[in-house]
């Protein structure tokens, strides 16, 4: 599998605090099925770091990897806030870009509204991006307007969904949101969104395994979610094929459309 999303470099933002904690992020991420993991550090108004030294960083972290015997191949990325476009160079915003490609891993605000964010996506495609949205089930903006979501994916915008969210570690109104989501074929990614090696762990084959057995249609779309379209983006192409249509069971479909 390949995650596109986990907080790995140490010392940088809310994730690994230290070169240890990468590793041990590393060895339960390979433990847990994933061969490729893009290191993707906050970009934000807190975490005022520069995109422009991610590539030495990871090379550290790949070393330190590769010497702990660890199989997992780590790639550079950010997680960039929506405050922060305007304030980062051409040289910088590229240097945001997902495994040195064109696709941007974009965070909206989480609980506040989101104004203008359909020209923000618009500006960064006239600049030749593609936009991932970061664990859109968990964006306030999102919750209280899904149209507004819709239009984004309209306008060319794909969704990476944090797996815990589907396997309900983020609570009940998270997990029904994320079931709309589904619904409605707003879907593309499952990642892990990772900050240690624990609590909120790379290791996406057990959370998965969670998922499934919340939504067991959710199984056959696995290679999808987690190879096929990271592999895509990860190549700077738009992934291919509609995104699941996965319906919420029975009796949950009328409560998460009267919320």
């Amino acid at each position: 599998m390949i995650d596109l999303h986990s907080h790995l470099l140490p010392a940088i933002d809310d994730g690994a605090p230290d070169l240890a904690a990468s590793v041990a992020m590393g060895r339960a991420a390979a433990a847990g099925g994933v061969e490729t993991i893009v290191a993707t550090p906050h970009v934000s108004g807190r975490y005022q770091n520069d995109p422009l030294t991610f590539g030495e960083r990871v090379a550290d972290v790949q070393r330190a990897l590769d010497e702990a015997g660890v199989a997992l191949r780590v790639q550079v990325g950010a997680e960039l806030s929506h405050a922060m476009l305007h304030d980062l160079s051409e040289s910088a915003l590229r240097a945001c870009g997902l495994g040195g490609g064109n696709w941007l891993l974009l965070e909206p605000p989480l609980m506040g509204p989101a104004p203008f964010i359909d020209r923000m996506v618009y500006d960064l495609q006239l600049k030749g991006f593609s936009v991932l949205l970061a664990h859109p089930e968990r964006i306030g903006a999102f919750q209280r307007d899904i149209e507004l979501l819709q239009k984004l994916v309209d306008q060319g915008c794909l969704c990476s969904v944090t797996a815990g969210s589907v396997a309900g570690q983020f609570g009940r109104p998270v997990g029904r949101f994320t079931a709309e989501l589904f619904a409605r074929g707003l879907v593309h990614n499952l990642a892990s969104d990772a900050h240690d090696a624990q609590h909120r762990s790379p290791a996406l084959r057990p959370t998965l395994e969670q998922a499934v057995a919340v939504t067991p249609e959710l199984e056959r779309w696995l290679d999808y979610l987690t190879v096929d379209v990271p592999a895509a983006i990860l190549a700077g192409e738009t992934p291919r094929g509609a995104p699941p249509v996965i319906e919420p069971k029975r009796g949950l479909l009328g409560r998460l459309r009267g919320r």
